[in-house]
């Protein structure tokens, strides 16, 4: 077997990982070659070589690569980073990459793998002698190539992973190409100097890339001789992480509970099921959730001071529930029906972004403390950016005009596909081609759950794979490498049962 894997970062490190467990590969026959140009391999942009401003906002225990002992990231920063005390903070994003390196140099140095450092930015469809194929034959029998401008066509391959990443940073005030705007701050030691030396920086956005930018400037001593603001358009944050409650909970919702609702709905599983079901398992680990919503409900400076001070044992429960709830997220998308995933995304979207965008406290507390000290400024109700012809610009916020020299943006990821194409050249090169569709949010169309692609030309391009930002439809917003893991076997799994069905 000959098989591609588009991308290497967490996702892509999962597929070699579940390829080299599922399949008994061996040079004579296999290979599986690795298409990345970062030279750190399975750390992907959020982990890459940076500065250690950067934290990850994930307790260590979800970070573990290894399946069998949720404590393997932990062992290995005690062993190799003893002043860490990761037991009780978060770790440098780019130590995470560093642990994810040194797991994966034995799957590396396997004799079929081969690293190829280049970009691939086009793929087709061929028959098993290369001729392309612009529509499925009656006879089963698709293969593939990928291009890169450094090798061109590729050979033939059985199966592609395709497993590039975060999408793009949005551009929501048409300013990327602007002098003294920073379209994307990663990584930030080779971008974030730039902002030194001008008085009046700009931090556009409130996610977790703000804390990064503040922790950064903050190290830095940039708030010294520098004015340091930070502009959004509603609240400043999401919520507080709390504590590991590192407790089994009781959680109705897994693959076989899916499997009898799908049966019992003809295929779909009306949303309002699944919201009483969760609320039903909130009742039965005696979780309030109405009161945790109440007060922990927005990302307002009251509400995240109110979650650092007090230990609320409701309040970590329910993180602690919806965090084990997680990688069965994608599970449930898959079932749901058009008018559940409809109100998903617009209904408990809020709820969920508030959910999975946490921030470790001690960040928090360190911008409370700056802003106290008058040394940070947060400006809520953005609603427009001008540059200026000298460089500058012109903030509009609550009617009043504000002036950065600098402004980087830190306002999330643009994971609109019909955007998306007209920057990314392999996404456009796949929608040109008619391989790729995108669904009602936007994403890419794939089927559920093993993520192949959907299309007219070929309805479902066998032992195909998506993996990642750009199915969130069908394995649900945000990411995480717990759900990356359980999203590759999945795929991983489905290539192995083909490839068995036709032996």
């Amino acid at each position: 077997m000959r098989i591609a894997i588009v991308g290497f970062g967490i996702a892509g490190a999962s597929t070699l990982i579940q390829l080299s467990k599922q399949f008994d590969l061996n040079a004579a026959t296999d290979q599986v070659d690795v298409y990345e140009t970062r030279p750190r391999l399975g750390a992907g942009a959020p982990y890459a070589e940076d500065d250690d401003a950067t934290v990850i906002n994930s307790f260590p225990r979800s970070l573990s690569l290894d399946d069998d002992n949720n404590e393997d990231f932990i062992n290995w920063t005690k062993a190799n980073y003893p002043a860490i005390d990761i037991d009780n903070v978060f770790a440098p994003r780019t130590i995470y990459g560093e642990y994810v390196e040194a797991y994966l140099k034995p799957y590396l140095a396997k004799d079929y793998v081969r690293h190829i450092q280049a970009k691939v930015t086009d793929f087709q469809v061929v028959d098993a002698d290369g001729t392309p194929l612009y529509q499925r034959p009656l006879e089963d029998g698709l293969a593939y190539q990928v291009f890169s401008s450094e090798n061109g066509w590729s050979q033939i391959y059985d199966a592609v992973f395709f497993a590039i990443g975060h999408p793009p940073y949005q551009d929501p005030y048409q300013l990327d190409g602007q002098a003294n705007y920073i379209q994307d701050p990663y990584p930030l030691r080779e971008k974030l100097p730039a902002a030194k030396g001008k008085r009046r920086i700009g931090i556009v956005g409130s996610g977790l890339t703000t804390i990064d930018l503040i922790n950064y400037c903050n190290k830095y001593d940039l708030f010294a001789d520098q004015e340091v603001t930070v502009y959004f358009r509603h609240e400043p944050f999401r919520s507080v992480i709390q504590p590991d409650a590192n407790e089994d909970y009781i959680q109705s919702i897994n693959g076989e509970w899916i499997g009898t609702q799908r049966a019992a709905n003809k295929g779909a599983i009306p949303i309002q099921v699944v919201i009483n079901q969760v609320k039903a398992d909130l009742k039965a680990n005696d979780i309030d959730y109405s009161r945790v919503w109440a007060n922990f409900n927005t990302g307002s400076v009251a509400t995240v001071t109110k979650a650092i001070r007090q230990d609320d044992p409701d309040y970590r429960r329910f993180q602690g529930f919806f965090r084990a709830f997680y990688p069965d997220l994608h599970q449930m998308m898959g079932a749901l029906d058009a008018a559940g995933k409809d109100y998903f995304y617009k209904e408990l979207g809020p709820f969920f972004r508030m959910l999975y965008s946490q921030a470790p406290a001690a960040s928090i507390s360190m911008i409370l403390d700056l802003v106290a000290q008058g040394k940070l400024k947060l400006v809520s109700g953005l609603s427009d950016i001008k540059p200026l012809e000298n460089g500058q610009f012109h903030l509009y916020a609550n009617g009043i005009r504000h002036k950065a020299d600098v402004l980087i943006n830190a306002t999330g990821f643009n994971s609109r596909l019909s955007q998306a194409k007209d920057t990314d050249s392999l996404l456009g090169n796949l929608i040109r081609r008619n391989l790729i569709l995108p669904d009602n949010r936007d994403n890419i169309l794939a089927a559920y759950p093993s993520a192949k692609p959907l299309n007219p030309n070929y309805q479902i391009l066998d032992k195909v794979y998506f993996l990642g930002s750009w199915i969130a439809s069908t394995q649900g917003p945000n990411t995480s490498v717990a759900l990356a893991k359980k999203q590759t076997q999945i795929a991983v799994t489905d290539f192995h049962q083909q490839v068995s069905k036709h032996k």
